[in-house]
């Protein structure tokens, strides 16, 4: 591997951990957001209390899951656009795109580990079909490329 191929990896390695830090912030600052302001917990519930914490999520209403598509969402999209900028642009045309699926792909990962963990209603999977299409349009727009032939 050539001194040029491991700067490479690196460059493009540290746009993806960049990516999902700044964009694990803004996911968490809304979920933060939605849990002590919007839809505080009770005093008695904390996240090491399983049943506790079960029952504080199935007493909340649809719009704080709203919330936290939002934040998921933003995470792959802020997250994706910062890593694809960050990216090395010697590793050719496609790198920003990668590392901005890489983000938006771990994110969903992520995403999907949470529903499956936590008690929340089945409507809630609708979230998930749509990160595909939000992590290529978000890759897109961060490359600054568009699906519109020229004329």
């Amino acid at each position: 591997m050539s001194l040029s191929t491991t700067n490479l990896f690196v460059r493009n390695g540290l746009a993806v951990v960049g990516g999902l830090a700044v964009g694990s912030a803004i996911n968490m600052g809304l979920i933060t957001l939605n849990s002590k302001y919007l839809f505080p917990m009770p005093p008695d519930v904390s996240f090491d209390d399983e049943e506790k914490f079960g029952d504080y999520i199935k007493s909340l209403p649809p719009l704080a899951y709203t919330v936290v598509f939002c934040a998921h969402y933003g995470q792959a999209i802020v997250g994706g656009i910062l890593a694809s900028k960050l990216a090395s642009s010697d590793g050719g045309e496609g790198s920003g795109d990668l590392c901005c699926y890489i983000v938006g792909g771990l994110t969903m990962i992520g995403s999907i580990m949470n529903t499956v963990a936590l008690p929340v209603p089945a409507w809630t999977w609708l979230e998930i079909p749509v990160f595909p299409f939000l992590i290529y349009y978000t890759a897109k727009m961060a490359s600054g490329k568009s699906d519109k032939k020229a004329e």
